[in-house]
């Protein structure tokens, strides 16, 4: 007999055999292919990765699943919806032969759910929260973590906030005071302070801002020609996203895709900021107007030498925009999952029209300011097309 579990993570942190052995100290691991085998003499937990390729597929499965339990009212469980289709990875665990009396299964699972935090629980035929609180299913269920009769859940230390951290935080929550935004589960992740965080280089900023706003016209229209053109005139070919290069190469182009790269507009927003282009990051109430950002991007950056003359804005400018980013999409996630309506102006202290949270422009916006200054300062060194937005 085994018991299975699965994990849906809404971030792109990888599950590999280091963070396992961080959370079962005193078991044996055995990594196979895609799959990690955490073993203790009477007792595995084998936690595998879905197939990037098989992700649409299960989550769609799962959607209907849900909306079945529903009667078929998807607008009942929209929010839930929401936080689904925002899912980037799943992990399947299996445990053998059963869950143990002394709680290490259940231990290491609920661990692993809130180390990851944007993660959610399916199992018993009910979903759960990070911590193992019931999400979605029967009222009166007992959490994972009081079937487990858990002493201690291993996760992280905390790390004690340097005085620039803490300066910081009380700059945004004074910034943010008006506007009432609630914190989900009353904490957001880590973000550390000058002495620690590297920006990119003002020219490498530029070059990502052109390159990008480059195909963002194109996927609206613009003369194929014309932005070859551009990119040629500008030398940033080589800056070029993977995605960026494939929609620009793409005949006839994918809808999903030019689509998908229009809302790409919003990431230029703080980079244009982070370059001294634009005064402010305006408070998330509205999408911005396109063509006035066209002309701004033109005006700031119309040839070769501006990318070499660009100035970026000071590290702790870049952080405080940062962490003030995290604490807004903080809360619009968390209305994602808790089912809470969002102001429409994400205001909650003078709330206008009140919607769901995947209806809210907020969400949108936030998603693609966070992309883009957890890409400014090289938030787990990735790469354009792969950059996390954890809160």
């Amino acid at each position: 007999m085994t018991a299975s579990v699965t994990v849906y993570s809404l971030s792109t942190r990888t599950v590999d055999a280091e963070l396992l052995a961080s959370l079962a100290p005193d078991a044996e691991l055995t990594v196979e292919g895609e799959s990690t085998l955490v073993r203790w003499p009477d007792l595995g937990v084998r936690v595998s990765t879905l197939d990037p390729g098989a992700l649409p597929q299960h989550l769609e499965g799962l959607a209907g699943f849900l909306v079945a339990q529903t009667g078929g009212d998807a607008d009942a469980i929209a929010p839930v919806l929401g936080t689904v289709r925002a899912v980037r990875q799943v992990f399947g665990i299996v445990v053998e032969p059963d869950f143990d009396p002394d709680h290490r299964a259940m231990s290491l699972i609920i661990s692993l759910t809130a180390t990851l935090e944007s993660a959610f629980t399916f199992a018993n035929q009910m979903f759960y929260d990070p911590f193992g609180r019931i999400w979605l299913g029967a009222a009166d269920a007992p959490p994972l973590a009081e079937l487990a009769d858990l002493r201690v859940i291993k996760v992280p230390e905390p790390v004690e906030a340097s005085p620039a951290q803490e300066a910081r935080t009380q700059r945004v929550l004074v910034q943010m005071a008006p506007y009432g935004v609630p914190c989900w589960q009353g904490h957001i992740r880590w973000i550390g302070d000058e002495s620690t965080v590297a920006l990119r280089s003002p020219a490498e900023v530029a070059r990502r801002l052109v390159a990008m706003h480059s195909v963002v016209t194109f996927a609206r229209g613009r003369p194929r020609a014309e932005v070859l053109a551009d990119i040629e005139r500008f030398g940033v070919a080589d800056d070029l996203s993977p995605s960026e290069a494939a929609l620009l190469a793409s005949d006839p182009v994918d809808e999903a895709s030019r689509q998908e790269m229009i809302w790409s507009l919003e990431a230029i927003v703080p980079l244009m900021w982070a370059l001294g282009h634009i005064d402010q990051l305006a408070w998330p109430e509205a999408m911005i107007d396109v063509e006035k950002l066209h002309d701004q991007v033109f005006a700031a950056l119309p040839d070769r030498t501006a990318i070499d003359a660009a100035t970026l804005r000071s590290p702790t400018e870049v952080l405080d925009a940062v962490e003030l980013t995290v604490r807004q999409h903080n809360g619009v996630r968390g209305c994602h999952t808790s089912g809470d309506l969002v102001p429409m102006n994400f205001n909650w202290n003078d709330p206008g029209e009140m919607v769901v949270a995947s209806r809210s422009l907020a969400a949108p916006v936030l998603a693609q300011r966070h992309r883009a200054l957890n890409w400014l300062i090289r938030f787990g060194d990735a790469d354009w097309d792969h950059v996390d937005t954890p809160t």
